[in-house]
């Protein structure tokens, strides 16, 4: 592995991750759509039919099973199943990929995704309480509602959700801004190599 960057662009809440392994480059882009209650992650590469990976979601404890939860008629997706403690509310995380060419399966607790063009990952989460009243609903409610985001994000697509993802955040996050003066010599530099200058030489770096 090359190349290695991971940035967070702060002006619009993204994450990115980019290398290179044996020469060809790979990328991961991620942000969470609050108002779509929505996780994405787009996974690409720079040639078709490299991207190979196993998806699986863990918790340390308070859950009970992970198993398939795919898309009618695809084996696309699993479910975290397990509640939040001694009769607390119970909770249900779900993960579905999907992706351009290649194949992609469920084995046992694992998303597999093989020779794919690109992946599109979509997360939703929720629990039985009921933030409007306080109290505890049906498990029927929570999986509908699961289901529901993940249809509409199925609908948006990932442009779309990342889109309206921008506007919202954008919306709260442009209300201040500020600016260092003297910084710009130092934006393109990562993160690692402005630590190791600011403790080797004098040269002032007020970001």
């Amino acid at each position: 592995c090359s190349d290695y960057l991971h940035e967070l662009d702060l002006e619009n809440a993204i994450d990115t991750v980019s290398y290179k392994s044996e020469g060809i480059g790979y990328k991961r882009e991620t942000f969470i759509n609050a108002p779509s209650n929505i996780f994405a992650m787009k996974i690409s590469s720079d040639l078709p039919s490299l991207l190979n990976f196993d998806l699986i979601i863990k918790r340390l404890r308070f859950y009970d099973t992970v198993e398939n939860f795919s898309d009618e008629g695809m084996s696309n997706g699993i479910i975290m199943s397990g509640d939040l403690g001694k009769n607390a509310p119970e909770f249900r995380a779900a993960v579905r990929c999907y992706t351009n060419g290649g194949t992609i399966s469920v084995t046992g607790e694992h998303i597999c995704v093989s020779n794919a063009d690109e992946a599109i990952i979509f997360m939703t989460a929720g629990t039985t309480f009921d933030r409007k009243n306080g109290t505890i609903r049906p498990l029927t409610e929570l999986y509908s509602e699961i289901e529901t985001a993940f249809g509409k994000a199925l609908a948006k697509g990932y442009d779309e959700l990342k889109n309206e993802h921008i506007a919202d955040y954008r919306r709260l996050y442009s209300g201040v801004e500020f600016q260092l003066e003297g910084v710009e010599e130092f934006d393109s530099l990562p993160t690692d190599v402005r630590l190791k200058e600011a403790s080797e030489t004098t040269r002032p770096d007020t970001g």
